[in-house]
């Protein structure tokens, strides 16, 4: 603490609210480069503990099913803290939920920018929180002043070789997420048109690894150890009660991962057990995710519980999957009222996934009346802002530039074919119809030679 100035770091001071909550923010600091989604996670998991310690402190009860917006509603209701402190806790709340579900479809270097804008914003509110809330929550008062600390960020690479050294939970699923991470970059800078067998296998290899440190964690997490009942409960039982005691942000992350795999995948099932655990503990994410599965498995009762409620708090797949609910007619009778509404609430959160998914409706008028130039207006502001889906569907329907298209396809292929000529005997390279020599320069430019190179 500076004394003269009568500032303290925002890191330091953190600690009166306890090792829990001031672990939670340390971790929001170190991340924010690498994970930012994760940061902004954190900052909501800060929120949700401060305002169960608000309703236990004032003997408020029957709090357990509010979402995190209804809930802060509530406490100013019953005049906990200002309005002031209400509205800085509600633009915490929904910077943090531009974490949730990130947009898979925007470039990787975009999202991420665009997640740390978003924890920059929320960084800067709890300078103003963390003392408004010290008074109602620890009944102490302070004149200090806010400033940002610094604290070592954590790498990718760290968080990596961590994981792999480590029998902590945690380290394991921040491996998981920085593995995720780098299968997000290189997905994104791989072509639209055409993606080799050497290209799927790399992006596998992402997802194998990632899916099996998100298991780790869960295990590691839910302490079998401690719980006699593990020595004799089949294997469903045993699944039930690991995921029962693991955190819902490990049983989310690992269910997101398989989510649009095939029903015979063996993890699958798995994937709906976990998020029936998280959702149970009201996490909000694994509540739009499991909705959205069972809308797509036709129980659409048990969808919608779940889905409304994780809608108001502005959850973007959820959003999104109620437009499905209401115009495809499956679930109810068709609401095109009501499903534009859910729509339009999306796209004004940014959701270039249902400004496409609407944008494209429109266009070919399914669902809703027939729209063209609404939208193409909709799909193209979808694929400014980086989203790939809206990117091809643009350039091949809209603007008519398919040949184009086609041609840059075909290319790709051809430099492929250049590097490798599959023949009856195996695989035989050339160079400008010349087979390349093993101690040849290799043909890409990097100066090794070509058994030491591309020939790997």
């Amino acid at each position: 603490m500076n004394k003269e100035r009568n500032t303290v770091f925002d890191t330091d001071f953190v600690s009166v609210f306890g090792t829990k909550i001031a672990t939670l923010y340390k971790e929001a600091i170190e991340y924010q480069q690498v994970l930012p989604d994760v940061s902004l996670t954190r900052f909501r998991q800060i929120l949700e503990l401060w305002c169960t310690e608000l309703a236990r402190k004032n003997n408020l009860y029957g709090t357990d099913d509010l979402t995190l917006r209804d809930f802060i509603d509530f406490l100013y209701s019953e005049r906990i803290f200002s309005r002031t402190v209400k509205d800085n806790l509600h633009k915490v709340r929904q910077l943090a939920n531009n974490a949730v579900h990130a947009n898979k479809e925007l470039p990787h270097d975009s999202q991420r920018n665009e997640l740390i804008s978003s924890f920059v914003q929320a960084r800067s509110l709890f300078s103003s929180l963390l003392t408004d809330l010290s008074e109602p929550l620890l009944s102490s008062t302070t004149n200090v002043v806010i400033i940002d600390g610094e604290l070592k960020i954590v790498e990718e690479k760290e968080m990596i070789y961590k994981a792999f050294f480590s029998d902590n939970a945690k380290d394991k699923f921040l491996g998981g997420k920085a593995i995720s991470a780098l299968h997000d970059a290189y997905f994104q800078k791989l072509p639209t048109t055409f993606v080799t067998e050497r290209q799927n296998i790399h992006l596998s290899s992402h997802d194998e690894i990632a899916l099996q440190l998100y298991l780790a964690a869960i295990e590691l997490d839910a302490e079998l150890d401690k719980v006699s009942v593990n020595l004799w409960c089949n294997k469903k039982e045993r699944e039930e009660l690991v995921h029962s005691r693991a955190r819902p942000e490990y049983n989310y992350e690992f269910a997101l991962l398989v989510a649009d795999r095939p029903d015979d995948d063996p993890y699958k099932q798995r994937a709906f057990t976990a998020l029936r655990s998280a959702a149970r503990k009201n996490h909000q994410p694994s509540q739009a995710l499991l909705g959205a599965l069972l809308y797509n498995s036709g129980a659409y009762v048990e969808s919608f519980n779940l889905l409304r409620p994780a809608s108001l708090d502005g959850d973007l797949l959820a959003l999104r999957q109620l437009y499905f609910y209401y115009s495809e007619g499956k679930a109810c009778d068709k609401d095109m009222l009501l499903a534009t509404e859910y729509a339009e609430k999306a796209i004004e959160l940014g959701c270039t996934q249902t400004m496409y998914a609407y944008g494209r409706d429109l266009f070919e008028g399914n669902n809703v009346g027939l729209d063209k130039i609404k939208g193409s207006e909709v799909i193209k502001k979808a694929a400014d802002m980086g989203d790939k889906q809206a990117t091809t569907y643009s350039q091949m329907l809209i603007e008519n530039d398919l040949p184009k298209i086609l041609a840059d396809g075909f290319s790709n292929i051809l430099d492929i074919f250049n590097k490798r000529f599959l023949t009856g005997s195996g695989f035989v390279d050339f160079e400008d119809g010349r087979k390349i020599g093993v101690n040849d320069k290799c043909p890409c430019g990097s100066g090794k030679k070509y058994k030491k190179c591309c020939k790997i």
